[in-house]
């Protein structure tokens, strides 16, 4: 490499050149190239020094390559000639660019893919590869603009639809894409560049089920494993990205670094949120509640422990809050910033092994600590803490230092032993499968999995691995998987994942207030109207606000560099006027935010109300009452129910003191029915139980029988179960209705089901702007007289 270096620099100065054949010769040894590819490399030296000519740069050797189809006929030559027009004085250094290819051998088989590049469209050259100045500075190339990865050579792979979005390097390289280059000594490691086909694919899917998860939880209840997947893929592409920059330069650039991870995550972002927050208050202003705090941990990226410290939950559906997705971009920028101190760190272990060991011991210690914490009264601690879902991420370095080391050996032509490489070639013949069973598990588990004990015990490791098996079984050379991702509604996904994750979840909440303020209870049709102005502005935020800001920064997105044309000046001014707009309404918002919702207005009035009238009646609320044996099926007094519910529950608290005195009500603000358990149990430890328990928890988290069949098994067939039904906009509730009634009329000996859904859809008037709670008085009163009339028609049917 060091001879090949010193070449080019005796071309450029006018010395002689050494014989350029016999580096093509041992190239063409090593890589095991045909004659095809041989004449491919003759072709590509001939068209170089045919623009060395052209640029007055004479070199001194005169024995020409063989050429063997005339430059001129050739499209890969008036291809080149155009792209030297096109840069100017720079043509020469692409000749001596090309040259470098020739000699080293770094030429991709793509003849089949012939269009206006021709040849050239499979060369890809990574950092540092071609030294092109005299001073074989990599540093001063860079800066004088002599970057390969920069030039026009890249523009044909572009065009043809072959760029990922996924910033790493490509495994799959079709047999023909092996650059294989030997080195003098490991300091001079280079490591090619590898483009993955099948990333934006995954992303794309799991992407899907994340967006399923938000808009119908009970259709894909596991589907939060989308966000584990994401993670995976995310420390995959990080930690290569850093370990190729520690490969071409011993260093990461912690400056560029971070300024492109800002660019990347930061403009879209400032663009969202204010937009957001004006769009709220012309909907709903309730969404407005808190709403500072929100966006301020939203644009500090610190959102996740705003959550874990407000006692805010991800899986609170009744209560949401219009920025809560953005805790994966604040634990995602998080990562971010540990990333690199941990590659810098294991960097220095100087082999693969002892890294790779560390970072899978960091994952299992992550995965243990998740399940330490799980508290499933309050599971936002262990689900959206850094320390605590970190697992996932790590183990995405580990696949990522064990595909660049493996690779980055046979570059160097390092000798593999015989286990490592009969265990690579047994890999590659299983890869696809072994990807394709892990693809079917995550679907099962997305299917399946729900937000309880097995899912922080185990269930989300689990994912992990399988997404971390199915990364790499898909980017696998060969793999027949790469097929299946690449199709163009998933890999479209994938290219504008984070636009769609930052607007899918506030544009569903505003559409669903939206269509109950003109009566429409369609949530596919909300649905469809969410997904169709998320697919619109992404697509705006990506053009208009992401690609600028990534190549020039956000400044250069609204005031473009100069020269500037009629294309770009309007992009810019678009953009300045949606700035303009968003931030004037996001401060609108931001100072007329109320303090607190109709809703929870409401239920403080109520909760008042209550404790004046226990304090005037003396009356004690939770005084243990004897269980007699076996419950009469005679209609019960107060004393004899306990009611255990959420929001609506408690707004009707009033109600229902009044027409079951002595009932015990235990409500509170998003409770759902994995909190049901710990509640009874702590009853029957403190022998509060009753003969009748009223469970209205319908309304927060999707029902199953399971839960229900766990609730029964604790407290015993005597007690009689009376379960309310849910009333709201959301589909997970009709069809939690399903299930509870189901069980109802298969437990029908013990178990009372309560229609309050149809019982206030008959007075929708009564409802507040949420269209969920009852209004205090006539609204809250039908909810204990639906219960009332359900119990009594079960007990003249005979119970």
């Amino acid at each position: 490499m060091r001879a090949n270096r010193g070449n080019e620099a005796r071309l450029v100065a006018g010395q002689h050149l050494v014989d350029p054949r016999k580096h093509q010769i041992a190239a063409l040894e090593r890589a095991g190239h045909d004659r095809g590819t041989h004449h491919r490399r003759h072709l590509l030296a001939g068209l170089a020094e045919r623009l060395l000519h052209r640029t007055g740069v004479e070199p001194l050797d005169r024995r020409k390559p063989v050429l063997l189809r005339k430059p001129e006929d050739d499209p890969t030559a008036r291809a080149i000639r155009e792209r030297g027009k096109r840069v100017g004085d720079r043509r020469g250094y692409l000749a001596l660019a090309l040259l470098d290819l020739a000699l080293l051998g770094i030429v991709a088989d793509q003849s089949h893919q012939c269009d206006e590049l021709g040849h050239l469209r499979g060369v890809v050259v990574d950092h540092g590869t071609s030294s092109l100045t005299p001073s074989c500075s990599r540093r001063s190339g860079k800066r004088r603009g002599f970057h390969l990865r920069s030039s026009k050579i890249h523009e044909g792979r572009h065009r043809a639809g072959n760029r990922d979005a996924n910033d790493g390097p490509h495994l799959s390289e079709n047999r023909s894409t092996n650059n294989r280059v030997t080195q003098d000594t490991p300091s001079e490691q280079i490591t090619p560049r590898w483009r993955f086909q099948g990333i934006d694919g995954i992303k794309g899917l799991s992407l899907a089920a994340i967006i399923v998860y938000h808009y119908n939880p009970l259709l894909m209840p596991g589907g939060f494993v989308g966000v584990d997947v994401f993670l995976t893929i995310s420390g995959f592409l990080i930690a290569l990205s850093m370990l190729k920059r520690l490969h071409a330069h011993g260093r990461i650039g912690w400056i560029d670094y971070f300024t492109h991870r800002l660019r990347r995550l930061y403009p879209a972002l400032i663009v969202m949120v204010p937009a957001v927050m004006t769009l709220a208050n012309a909907v709903q202003t309730d969404f407005l509640v808190g709403i500072r705090r929100q966006a301020s941990a939203a644009l500090t990226f610190i959102y996740n422990w705003y959550a874990v410290t407000s006692g805010s939950s991800y899986f609170d559906t009744m209560n949401p809050q219009m920025f809560k997705h953005l805790w994966f971009i604040a634990l995602l920028a998080q990562f971010y910033i540990v990333a690199p101190m941990l590659v810098r760190l294991l960097w220095g272990l100087r082999h693969a092994t002892p890294a790779v060991l560390v970072l899978l011991g960091l994952s299992a210690a992550s995965f243990m600590w998740m399940a330490r914490l799980y508290d499933p009264a309050s599971p936002t601690r262990v689900y959206e803490g850094t320390d605590t879902h970190a697992g996932g991420f790590l183990l995405g370095m580990a696949l990522a230092w064990c595909i660049c080391a493996w690779r980055n050996a046979e570059a160097t032509g390092r000798r593999h032993m015989a286990v490592t490489r009969l265990a690579v070639r047994c890999w590659r013949r299983i890869a696809a499968y072994t990807g394709f069973v892990a693809l079917v598990l995550l679907v099962v588990l997305a299917l399946r999995l729900r937000q309880d004990a097995f899912a922080f015990h185990g269930g989300i490791a689990v994912a992990s691995v399988l997404a971390t098996l199915l990364i790499a079984g898909t980017i696998t050379g060969g793999s027949w998987m790469q097929g299946l991702f690449a199709m163009h509604p998933l890999s479209a996904t994938g290219t504008y994942s984070y636009g769609i994750y930052l607007w899918h979840w506030p544009l569903w909440l505003l559409g669903s207030a939206l269509m109950r303020s003109w009566g429409v209870r369609q949530p596919l049709a909300t649905a469809a109207m969410a997904l169709v102005a998320t697919a619109v502005l992404a697509w705006c935020s990506s053009v208009l606000v992401e690609k600028p800001s990534a190549r020039g920064g956000f400044i250069s997105a609204v005031i473009p560099d100069p020269p500037v044309g009629a294309k770009t000046a309007a992009r810019g001014m678009a953009v300045m006027l949606i700035i303009l707009l968003a931030f004037t309404g996001g401060f609108r918002a931001w100072r007329d935010a109320p303090a607190k919702t109709s809703t929870q207005i409401a239920l403080e009035k109520t909760q008042r109300m209550m404790e004046e009238r226990a304090r005037l009646n003396g009356e004690i609320l939770r005084k243990p009452v004897p269980r007699p044996k076996k419950p009469a099926h005679s209609f019960p007094d107060g004393t004899q129910i306990v009611a255990i519910g959420d929001s609506v529950m408690d707004m009707a608290a009033p109600q229902m003191q009044a027409r079951f005195p002595g009932v015990l009500v235990d409500a509170k603000v998003s409770r759902s029915i994995m909190e049901a358990g710990p509640i009874v149990g702590q009853m029957q430890a403190e022998s509060r139980m009753r003969p009748w328990l009223i469970i209205g928890l319908n309304t927060n988290s999707a029902i199953v029988t399971d839960q229900l069949d766990q609730l029964r098994a604790q407290i015993g067939p005597d007690v009689v179960l009376v379960i309310v039904n849910g009333h709201g906009p959301d589909s997970w509730i009709t069809e939690s209705n399903d299930v509870t009634r189901a069980y109802a009329q298969a437990h029908a000996d013990n178990t009372v089901y309560v229609d309050w859904d149809a019982a206030i859809s008959q007075h929708l008037d009564l409802l507040y702007s949420d269209g969920v709670h009852p209004m205090e008085g006539a609204g809250a009163d039908i909810y204990p007289q639906a219960i009332q009339q359900a119990i009594r028609q079960w007990i003249s049917e005979g119970h």
